[in-house]
């Protein structure tokens, strides 16, 4: 039995069809690309950037959290050890050299309300995940080790840039 043959001008439509399949199918491949290349690249430079959470295990201080979110103009920390209060930075930027000196103290509100006031000062560096120096509280001097969290550095990052966060 034999098949009657397609036209030319089928032949040409299908031709077209699968073209125009191709072409959105390689469009569709080139922004998924780009979007995966552009995630990669976001997730990078914030997990390279100082904002995040820092936190160590210490025998003489406890429980060591230091968190930091750098702004546009500036940046803001809270540092905690121990049982002590949430101390807040009062540096406001950090300098462009390897040595970072961030001071922290007690809120005003807090002194106000009849605390003892309390400034802490974390001198090291902040490198590749990890802040290393020494926290220097009145005159003893505590060397420390604060690994970054990824997970919550990047959680922190996003909600520091949400329009009602204050």
């Amino acid at each position: 039995m034999n098949r009657p043959l397609k036209s030319s001008s089928a032949n040409s439509y299908e031709s077209e069809r699968a073209s125009e399949r191709m072409q959105i199918l390689l469009f569709n491949m080139g922004l998924v690309l780009f979007v995966i290349c552009m995630s990669w690249w976001g997730l990078s430079w914030m997990l390279s950037d100082v904002t995040g959470e820092y936190s160590a295990n210490d025998a003489r201080l406890g429980i060591v959290r230091m968190s930091l979110v750098r702004r546009a103009t500036n940046i803001k920390g809270e540092l905690s050890y121990g049982s002590g209060a949430l101390l807040e930075m009062v540096t406001p930027k950090l300098e462009p050299d390897t040595q970072i000196d961030l001071t922290f103290e007690l809120p005003q509100r807090w002194v106000d309300e009849g605390q003892e006031y309390r400034a802490v000062h974390f001198h090291g560096t902040i490198k590749d995940g990890t802040a290393v120096g020494v926290i220097r509280d009145g005159a003893e001097v505590f060397p420390v080790k604060l690994d970054k969290n990824s997970i919550a550095s990047v959680y922190r990052q996003i909600q520091s840039h949400l329009p009602f966060n204050g």
